[in-house]
């Protein structure tokens, strides 16, 4: 009786072992290993996020856009025929937001930490802009009115 008491626990013990050091899934993935919660991933800029309007400055919309567990401002106004200028930083925890896509204007980046990165356009008419990781898990947009 005490051998199989022992030989289960030395088997339970076995197995613990083995999960903790196995691989984890994500390990490399759009996190690189970083831990985000469900929600922090496949965030998404809705038509309920009131744009932060871009400010003009000598004849620019200039915006500054943070990534940190998404996009913050995630959504963001300008006016068409005036240059814009976005700026994008990376936060502490950028998790997969380290490259930047914007497919309309056939833009992809990897950013680094402590180099801002400037995207220069100006939007031709009114409508909307995605900005997304590489992944397209985290998604931002600029928002082009006459408002």
């Amino acid at each position: 009786m005490k051998i199989s008491i022992t030989l289960v626990l030395l088997i339970g013990l076995a197995t613990v072992i083995a999960l903790a050091m196995a691989p984890r899934p994500n390990a490399d993935g759009c996190c690189g290993g970083k831990s985000m919660q469900h929600d922090e991933h496949n965030q998404k800029a809705t038509t309920e996020d009131k744009p932060v309007p871009a400010k003009i400055v000598e004849g620019v919309q200039r915006a500054t856009v943070v990534i940190d567990r998404g996009y913050k401002p995630s959504s963001i106004s300008v006016r068409p025929g005036l240059p814009v200028e976005l700026t994008f930083k990376l936060g502490a925890n950028p998790g997969c937001g380290d490259v930047l896509v914007i497919k309309d204007l056939k833009y992809k980046k990897k950013l680094q930490a402590g180099k801002p990165e400037v995207v220069k356009f100006t939007p031709k008419k009114v409508g909307e802009m995605i900005f997304e990781c590489g992944m397209g898990m985290l998604k931002g947009k600029v928002v082009i009115t006459n408002e």
